[in-house]
């Protein structure tokens, strides 16, 4: 399962490199790119809109230079925690830290979560909380379910460098799994509606690769609601094998953690099975040595939804 993890992760977590070209140093634009008006600045964390007054010669004559902050300058972390409440269903608490690299001030993140849970329920203290329309956003996770993304925006309480926001909350009946979330931060210069609908056609299909949220954001994995009961074992064994292996190579989990090493056995045990046997995490010994952190809410996550 190694290599179609890799395939169907790719840079989608924690994605940095660019989708477009980088801005030339001295700003002027090489005839290699004479067909490319769209590029990034890294020094500047900011997208550059260039293109010439005459599109059929593209390279004389005077430039439009249009620039737009990058939303994901941002460095985000996030911790999550599961558990079970009174009525069957499931809490998942979230606490948000900025790096203290980061450049910007991050004031909004998302999280998708089944657009089929009609009784899903989400609130923050202070940050206002909006719901897409539909089912929307692309995951980071292979998945067939229809999801819908939950955004919280900070406003003035946004998230600077080195700091952090707690009291994220949802209520849902849909068991844990891992999901995506993307973090962005605030720019000064932002690229209006308006401002786009003005640009020419050519150019405004090139700007669509950059304004979407794998590439205009942080994405991350984090453990959230995802599988309605019953759910599938080996829907949710692959969920968990593929998070887990994603982190384990972007270096958030340690692939010779006793725990790590011991899950990632066990299920693809399962899955490469193909229900030749059954699941029964009563003898998964390596729950017990979860480390603290992200390995215990894993752990804790996986005992969940895996249990009989």
């Amino acid at each position: 399962l190694a290599s179609s993890t890799q395939a169907l992760f790719g840079q989608a977590v924690g994605a940095a490199s660019s989708p477009v070209p980088l801005w030339p140093s001295d700003g002027v634009v090489p005839d290699s790119y004479k067909d490319q008006y769209v590029f990034y600045d890294p020094d500047a964390a900011e997208y550059v809109v260039s293109y010439p007054s005459d599109f059929s010669s593209p390279l004389s004559g005077v430039r439009t230079n249009i620039r737009f902050g990058h939303h994901g300058a941002v460095v985000p972390h996030v911790a999550s925690h599961v558990s079970r409440v009174a009525d069957g269903s499931y809490r998942y608490v979230y606490s948000l830290e900025n790096g203290a690299r980061s450049r910007l001030a991050l004031n909004a993140w998302s999280i998708l979560v089944p657009a089929d849970d009609g009784t899903l329920t989400a609130a923050h203290p202070t940050w206002v909380l909006e719901r897409a329309v539909g089912a929307s956003g692309k995951d980071a996770m292979p998945n067939t379910a229809r999801l819908t993304s939950l955004q919280w925006s900070g406003g003035t309480a946004a998230i600077m460098p080195g700091g952090a926001a707690t009291g994220f909350a949802i209520v849902s009946k849909y068991l844990p799994g891992f999901t995506t979330i993307s973090a962005m931060g605030s720019v000064k210069n932002e690229l209006s509606q308006s401002a786009e609908a003005a640009l020419p056609a050519a150019v405004r299909a090139q700007l669509q690769n950059v304004i979407v949220p794998v590439w205009d954001s942080q994405v991350r994995l984090t453990l959230g609601p995802r599988f309605q009961p019953p759910a599938s074992k080996t829907e949710m064994s692959a969920n968990f094998y593929y998070g887990v292996t994603a982190l384990v190579r972007d270096g958030s989990l340690d692939a010779n953690s006793g725990f790590v090493s011991g899950l990632l056995s066990a299920l693809n045990a399962f899955l490469q099975a193909d229900g030749a046997v059954t699941i029964d995490i009563r003898h998964w010994d390596f729950l017990a040595s979860a480390g603290s952190g992200l390995e215990s809410e894993i752990a804790n996550a996986v005992q969940i939804s895996l249990t009989p």
